[in-house]
C-alpha cells in the first residue's frame, strides 16, 4: 500500500475514534435552564426482566365494609398498572376469613386472570385468620412491658388488618428479603421500579419509609421482622408514643424502631411520602411545584367513614381530591377506569413480537379446623350420620356471618345451646360451671364461651371458644356500659365487658333460634337438656328466667317490666330479633 494511503486510513481510525469519545461524553447541566427535579424518574434500560428480580408487594383486608373494597380494587389497579418494567412483580394479599370471602367474588368478577402483562405477575392470596390468636398474642406480649393494661381491643380500634403486615413473615412462601407494604387508601401513580431501586439500595435495613414516618407506604425486610417484634418490645414506647402523640397500633412499633435503630432505617424521598397527613399544610403548596415528582398518593382514609376516600362526601363538603382535582384528584382515574381497560392497557406494555406472561392468581386457603381455634364456630364429637357429616363438611363461621351453612333451621332449634361470658378472674368458677353441666346432661350440648382465654381443650373439647375482643370489636359492647355508675363498689362489677355479651348474643348467632345463658358462677345440679327444650314452648315470650321476688326458685316466664334474675335465662332469639 503507498505510504499516503496508510497516512489517510490512520487518520480516519483517529478521527473516527475522537468522534466515538464525544459521543459518550454524558450530557452537562445547562445553568438555570436545567431541570428543577429533586430526584430524576430511573432509566429503562434493560430488554426484558432478570430472572432473580423480584418485587413483592402487600396488601391487608379485615372485614366486609364496601369502602374498604372499593379502595382495594383502584390500589390494586394502579399497582398493576405501574408494575415493574425490570422485575417480575409478586403482589400478597392478606385477609381475615371475611374479607377472604368477598375477595373471591371482587377477583372473579374482576378476571385478573385474563391479564397478559410485560413481566411475570402473580397474585396471592392469603386466608390468615388461623393466625391471628398467635399475632394478639405477640402484641400482648409487646406493649404490656410499657403498657400493663394494653388490650388487643385497644390496638385495633380501626382494624387488625394493618397488624398482619408484621406477621408477613408467617405467610409469604417465597424467599424474598424485602416487601412493600400499602394501604388500600393509597394508589401508585408512576412505575414501581422507582421505589424498588430505592429499597435495593440499602436491602439489609429493617424498614423503608419517608421523613414523615407514615407507615401506610412502607417497606418491610420480612427476614428480620421477629428482630422488630424485639426491638419494640424492649424500647421505651411510652416516651415514644408521649412524644410523637402516636396511637398505641402497630405503627407504634415502626416509630420505636426509628427513635432506637435510626442507621436500621431507609429514607426514602419525598416522591414515595406522599400521604395527606403529612402534607396538607400549606408549606407543600401547590403541589406540583413543591412536589414536582410524585411517585404514590395515600389518602388516610382511617376508621373515620366507610365510604371509599374517592366517593362524595355525605356532608357536602368537598373530599381532598376534590380541592386539589388538578393534583391529588389524579387519583380518581384508577378509581374510575373499568378492569377491562386497564387489562388493555397492561397488554400494550408488553414487548414487541411477545405475547407476554399470563397473569397467575394463587389461594392460600386455611388449614383443617383444629378442636379449640379463635374466631371459628365448631362443634364436638357426633354420631356418624348424615346430618353429623353434612356438619362436619361446614364447620368454619366467623361472627356476624349467616350460620345457615352450619345448620338448619330444625337442627338449631333441636340442639341445645348455652352461652357463657367469663374474664380472666372468673375461668376458675366457669370451669366449674362447665363440668356440671357436662356432668348431668342427657346428650351432647353446644357450649359457647366468650373470653380472653379458652378452656383447657383436652378437658373440654365440646367448648366453643370466642375472643371477647373479637367480640366487642363487632358488636362494640361499651354501648351498653354506664361510666357514671363504674365507681360506686356496687357495680364495678359491671365495668366487665362479659357482663354484656348478652345484649348481643342474637347477632352473634343470627341462625340460632334458642340459647341458654349461664353466669359463670353457677353450679348445674340437673340434667339441663329437658328443661331447655320445654322453656318458652308453649307460650310467646321472649325471655325465659327467675323473677327476683322471692317467688318458687323454678323459673318463671316474665312479663315486661318485671326485675329478674339474668344469670340464668333460656332466651328465644327469634323472637328477640323480630322484636328488636
Amino acid at each position: 500500500m503507498p505510504l499516503r494511503a496508510k497516512w489517510i486510513a490512520l487518520a480516519s481510525v483517529c478521527v473516527l475514534s475522537f468522534w466515538n469519545t464525544i459521543l459518550q461524553v454524558p450530557s452537562l447541566p445547562l445553568g438555570d435552564h436545567s431541570n428543577s427535579f429533586d430526584h430524576a424518574p430511573p432509566a429503562v434500560t434493560s430488554v426484558s426482566a432478570t430472572a432473580d428480580e423480584q418485587l413483592h408487594i402487600a396488601l391487608a383486608l379485615a372485614g366486609r365494609e364496601p369502602g374498604v373494597f372499593d379502595e382495594f380494587e383502584a390500589a390494586l389497579k394502579s399497582v398493576l398498572l405501574n408494575a415493574p418494567f425490570e422485575r417480575s412483580l409478586f403482589v400478597h394479599i392478606f385477609a381475615d376469613s371475611n374479607a377472604y370471602k368477598v375477595l373471591d367474588g371482587v377477583l372473579n368478577r374482576t378476571q385478573v386472570t385474563s391479564w397478559e402483562t410485560r413481566n411475570q405477575v402473580e397474585i396471592h392470596v392469603y386466608d390468615v385468620q388461623h393466625h391471628i390468636k398467635s399475632l394478639e398474642a405477640q402484641m400482648l406480649e409487646t406493649f404490656r412491658p410499657s403498657f400493663p393494661n394494653f388490650t388487643v381491643a385497644y390496638g385495633t380500634v380501626q382494624t387488625i388488618g394493618t397488624w398482619l403486615r408484621l406477621y408477613a413473615h408467617r405467610f409469604i412462601e417465597h424467599d424474598a428479603e424485602n416487601l412493600l407494604y400499602i394501604d388500600t387508601d393509597c394508589v401508585i401513580m408512576a412505575n414501581l421500579d422507582g421505589i424498588a431501586d430505592y429499597i435495593e439500595q440499602r436491602p439489609s435495613a429493617l424498614i423503608h419509609w419517608g421523613e414523615s414516618m407514615t407507615a401506610g407506604f412502607i417497606g418491610l425486610n420480612i427476614r428480620r421482622m421477629e428482630e422488630m417484634w424485639t426491638i419494640a418490645r424492649e424500647a421505651p414506647m411510652k416516651e415514644i408514643a408521649t412524644r410523637f402523640k402516636q396511637d398505641l397500633d402497630d405503627q407504634l412499633v415502626f416509630r420505636a424502631i426509628n427513635v432506637t435503630r435510626p442507621r436500621e432505617v431507609n429514607v426514602i424521598p419525598i416522591e414515595w411520602d406522599m400521604h395527606v397527613t403529612a402534607r396538607w399544610t400549606s408549606r407543600y403548596r401547590p403541589f406540583d411545584v413543591k412536589t414536582p415528582n410524585v411517585g404514590m398518593l395515600h389518602f388516610n382514609g382511617g376508621s373515620a367513614s366507610k365510604t371509599a376516600y374517592f366517593k362524595p362526601a355525605v356532608s357536602g363538603a368537598k373530599t381532598w381530591m376534590e380541592k386539589f382535582d388538578g393534583t391529588w384528584g389524579n387519583a380518581r382515574y384508577y378509581a374510575n377506569i373499568p378492569w377491562s381497560w386497564a387489562r388493555f392497557i397492561a397488554m400494550g406494555n408488553r414487548r414487541r413480537r411477545s405475547s407476554g406472561f399470563q397473569l397467575k392468581l394463587v389461594s392460600h386457603p386455611a388449614p383443617p379446623l383444629q378442636k379449640i381455634s379463635q374466631n371459628k364456630v365448631q362443634f364436638g364429637r357426633k354420631k356418624k350420620t348424615r346430618l353429623a357429616t353434612e356438619e362436619k363438611k361446614n364447620r368454619m363461621s366467623f361472627f356476624g356471618n349467616n350460620l345457615s351453612s352450619l345448620f338448619g333451621k330444625n337442627l338449631s332449634s333441636q340442639t341445645v345451646h348455652l352461652l357463657y361470658a367469663a374474664d380472666h378472674d372468673a375461668m376458675p368458677g366457669l370451669d366449674a360451671s362447665v363440668r356440671s353441666v357436662l356432668k348431668h346432661a342427657s346428650e351432647r350440648v353446644v357450649i359457647h364461651h366468650v373470653g380472653e382465654s379458652p378452656l383447657e381443650p383436652a378437658i373440654f373439647s365440646d367448648v366453643e371458644f370466642h375472643s371477647m375482643d373479637d367480640v366487642h370489636r363487632t358488636h362494640n359492647l361499651t354501648r351498653f356500659t354506664n361510666p357514671h355508675l363504674s365507681s360506686h363498689w356496687s357495680v364495678s362489677r359491671l365495668t366487665s365487658l362479659a357482663n354484656y355479651v348478652r345484649f348481643v348474643m342474637a347477632d352473634m348467632f343470627p341462625d340460632v333460634g334458642k340459647i341458654m345463658w349461664i353466669d359463670a358462677d353457677t353450679i348445674i345440679r340437673c340434667d339441663i337438656v329437658p328443661f331447655f327444650r320445654s322453656a318458652l314452648s308453649t307460650s310467646n315470650h321472649t325471655i325465659s328466667a327467675r323473677l327476683m321476688s322471692g317467688r318458687p326458685l323454678s323459673l318463671k316466664h316474665i312479663e315486661e317490666g318485671e326485675t329478674f334474675n339474668a344469670g340464668v335465662m333460656v332466651v328465644n332469639l327469634d323472637r328477640w330479633r323480630a322484636r328488636n
